[in-house]
């Protein structure tokens, strides 16, 4: 659906936005980044507290998992020397988080996801541990109530129609970029951005302080 897709979307702008804040801020990371950033864009996408909301995020972790299955693993060790781990751990990662937050859901997903019973009960500790941990490193990077946002630019200008458009309409970029810098402490001048690359992805240039998408 057009709302399990922008949710997908968001997801990636999330995970982004991870990144600039441990590059921008220096923040220290205990093992792959990729990892940290995929709890951060996780617990921000969970925050929303609405239940279809969640049903979307579970259809991202159900993209993950076919991906998974779709993909030549087999003995290609290049998937396992990557920075990310593999698809399949993401996703069953983003359906542990949601089974760990919310009281009953544990029984519920172990049903439809097949997740063992005794790494369900785990599941709250790494759902708790993942937010305290975030919480802990970014409440002091908060900007006070009495600062303005930081300046960012939003641009769609390598982006032609009807991508455009509908980038536009669902203002994606604007509802990341623009509750970072309200939120954090970060300098003015960074860049989200929409772009034609030739891929389905997103990143961070550190040194453009750029978002793409």
């Amino acid at each position: 659906s057009s709302s399990a897709a922008s949710d997908v979307y968001k997801r990636q702008l999330w995970h982004e936005a991870g990144h600039a804040l441990v590059s921008e801020f220096e923040l220290p990371v205990i093992g792959q980044e990729e990892d940290a950033v995929d709890g951060f864009a996780t617990l921000e996408m969970m925050s929303d507290k609405d239940a279809a909301h969640i049903e979307r995020l579970l259809d991202v972790a159900e993209l993950w998992l076919i991906s998974h299955e779709t993909a030549e693993v087999g003995g290609d060790l290049s998937d396992y020397y990557s920075e990310h781990d593999l698809d399949a751990q993401r996703g069953l990662r983003v359906i542990c988080f949601i089974a760990g937050e919310g009281p009953g859901r544990a029984h519920e997903l172990s049903a439809q996801w097949g997740l063992p019973e005794e790494r369900s009960e785990t599941c709250e500790f790494d759902y708790t541990l993942a937010l305290d941990s975030w919480d802990a490193l970014l409440e002091p990077l908060h900007r006070p109530d009495s600062e303005p946002a930081a300046k960012i630019t939003v641009e769609y200008a390598q982006v032609s129609s009807p991508w455009r458009d509908i980038l536009i309409d669902s203002e994606l970029l604007e509802y990341v970029g623009e509750y970072m810098a309200a939120t954090y402490a970060f300098d003015d001048g960074m860049v989200f951005e929409a772009r034609e690359c030739g891929e389905a992805n997103a990143y961070w240039d550190p040194g453009a302080r750029t978002v793409t998408m």
